[in-house]
């Protein structure tokens, strides 16, 4: 039976993808000595948000991955992909699976962005790095920011803040907001015009 995974190719070589296959797959699950029935997940569906990020407290490179159908969330070595440095499950009983995007904080905690559905509100989630302690993790955030449709987060190392991308400032149009870790709160910037690329950058 077909299970759903994080697959991993050589980006050097695009044309031999077919005939190569992903030369790494991951899933949090026993194989991948993530043990915890009720960590893991059993219903995680490959992922909403993947990042490879230094690992900074962690050391060396890390995986940084998010699920919303299972509620994972896990900090994970990499290249290695075996256990993992810091994980939580943040999707109680009978809630929606709509955790969105996660990164990781310089203090060893992680930021997520939660979009609502089913009546609730989006929200950036901020979570300790005490929180994911294998074998003692606790799945309610640290701290909540009010933020409506919320679908994504990206720490940014200076000038000490991040981008979250929600509808707070444009409506029903998705748009970044920056927001300073450190203050814990968000910063009076505002969306500047679309980039060529499609993405938005920010004023000043």
């Amino acid at each position: 039976m077909a299970t759903e995974a994080l697959e991993f190719l050589d980006s050097r070589n695009q044309s031999v993808w077919a005939d190569s296959k992903p030369y790494q797959r991951w899933l949090p699950d026993a194989y991948h000595s993530v043990e915890d029935a009720a960590l893991n997940g059993a219903a995680w569906k490959g992922g909403t948000s993947h990042k490879l990020r230094p690992g900074g407290v962690y050391g060396r490179q890390v995986l940084v991955t998010g699920d919303g159908a299972s509620g994972f969330i896990g900090v994970i070595p990499s290249p290695a992909l075996s256990g993992y440095h810091w994980a939580v499950n943040v999707k109680g009983p009978g809630e929606p699976g709509d955790l969105h995007g996660v990164d990781l904080l310089p203090d060893g905690g992680v930021v997520a962005a939660v979009a609502g559905a089913s009546g609730a509100p989006g929200r950036i989630e901020l979570y300790t790095r005490e929180q994911g302690t294998p074998g003692n993790w606790s799945g309610a955030p640290a701290q909540s920011l009010p933020l409506d449709n919320a679908h994504e987060v990206l720490y940014e190392p200076a000038p000490g803040g991040g981008y979250v991308w929600g509808a707070r400032r444009c409506g029903a149009a998705q748009a970044p907001v920056r927001h300073r870790h450190a203050e814990a709160r968000e910063a009076d910037v505002v969306p500047s015009a679309q980039e060529p690329d499609g993405r938005r950058g920010l004023g000043t």
